[in-house]
């Protein structure tokens, strides 16, 4: 039999010595790429990369620690670098259901171009319509408006003041309308001095009253057409003083993005809005000073109302400075966080919200590219598998908050 070699302790340990090595540190060797002994599910992963088909998805599993999300994610950056950038996405006004904000989107950088040029054209409204309403012509324009048609109404409420004298009356105007007040030996009679007539005087009274009435009812019907007509022609004018003023303006952006019908409906939205309520734009008077806030200061005053809010831009996703599709990677999956979120305001005791407080999630984010979550960490937080599944479902993405979901609505919710 054979004598067994002996060894000493020193050839026990394997020995490593700096100067054998062929780097001064480990910054200049490349790191390894892959997973060491899982050629199988690289090729799988890398298969399943390529796959872009609906309702196809990756799922990785194995031992901790193995690499198996640094693999993942630098495997993704790589092809993601070679796919084509994203949409920029941006939440508006929606004029016909204020409570559904609308989603807008535009090419890579285009987004944040349409946010600055809104309040750019915002700022031209403000300008050129308080230029445009304070000139000379349409002063004079308005006035010789104004002066025909209280000519004529001059004119009608002589007629009514003779007919009314006929039959023993006067014409009373007053903010609340037209009244007739009866005539008694020349002087006209009110409601207390009415019960101390004679029942004959007042049996006359009623009479004469039916008679102008019925007299002068066709003559009230001929000045609230004209009050009416009065005003149509005055809207008209400041309509056509208002588009002259910013209608060139507005052509100009919807000619920049006349590639997006949805965008070019929406600035023809906001451009009739405007000439809908000029007068927010042109009259701004001080408000006095508030009683209530002065006797206790400590309320302060509310701040007035932005009326140039709804048309702001919320730009939710801006890849301006993106290169290749979005990779999003995230340990903390709730469902807000995934979904996006509505922020409220507190006034007074009272939530108030608008499409400005809209703040996106990580799908928003991802959209367009890839999302990497530890299925771990979205099966055991509250809502998120059911919000996953179901934008991988139904490839749209619903802002609806948990609390509406548990039946505990207490604000007012937005539906973008």
């Amino acid at each position: 039999m054979e004598k067994p070699f002996e060894l000493a302790y020193t050839e026990l340990k394997k020995g490593c010595f700096p100067e054998e090595l062929s780097f001064r540190t480990t910054a200049e060797i490349k790191p390894l790429e892959g997973v060491i002994g899982q050629e199988r599910a690289v090729k799988a992963f890398d298969f399943g990369l390529a796959v872009k088909m609906k309702g196809y998805n990756i799922y990785m599993a194995g031992p901790s620690g193995t690499g198996k999300t640094t693999y993942a994610r630098n495997s993704t950056e790589k092809l993601a670098q070679t796919e084509p950038v994203p949409y920029d996405w941006c939440y508006v006004y929606n004029f016909q259901n204020p409570r559904s904000p609308l989603a807008l989107r535009f090419e890579p950088g285009q987004g944040k171009q349409f946010k600055e040029d809104m309040a750019e054209l915002v700022q031209l409204f403000k300008t050129e319509l308080q230029k445009a309403f304070r000139a000379e012509d349409y002063e004079t324009q308005k006035n010789t408006l104004e002066h025909s048609f209280d000519e004529k109404r001059d004119a009608l409420m002589a007629e009514m003041s003779a007919v009314a004298e006929q039959y023993s009356f006067q014409v009373k105007t007053t903010n609340a309308g037209v009244f007739f007040m009866p005539v008694v030996e020349g002087k006209a009679v009110g409601e207390d001095e009415y019960d101390d007539l004679s029942e004959d005087i007042k049996n006359k009274i009623e009479k004469n009253s039916q008679m102008v009435q019925e007299k002068a009812g066709s003559i009230m019907r001929e000045l609230r057409d004209m009050d009416k007509e009065s005003k149509r022609q005055t809207d008209q004018l400041d309509y056509k003083t208002g588009m002259f003023a910013i209608g060139h303006h507005v052509n100009a952006v919807q000619e920049k993005y006349q590639e997006y019908e949805r965008v070019i409906s929406y600035i023809n939205a906001v451009q009739e809005d405007v000439l809908e309520n000029i007068s927010q734009f042109v009259e701004e008077e001080e408000d006095g000073e508030d009683s209530l806030a002065s006797l206790l200061p400590m309320l302060g005053k509310k701040p007035a109302e932005d009326v140039t809010l709804k048309y702001k831009v919320n730009l939710i996703v801006d890849h301006s400075d993106s290169k290749g599709a979005p990779i999003v990677v995230t340990f903390n999956p709730t469902y807000n966080n995934l979904v996006g979120e509505v922020e409220y305001d507190s006034e007074f005791g009272n939530l108030t919200t608008d499409f400005m407080k809209i703040k996106g999630g990580l799908f928003h984010k991802a959209n367009g590219g890839y999302l990497l979550v530890q299925a771990q960490d979205i099966l055991s937080t509250p809502q998120a598998w059911e919000a996953l599944r179901r934008v991988m479902k139904t490839r749209e993405i619903n802002m609806d908050s948990i609390r509406e979901q548990l039946g505990a609505v207490v604000a007012p919710t937005l539906k973008p």
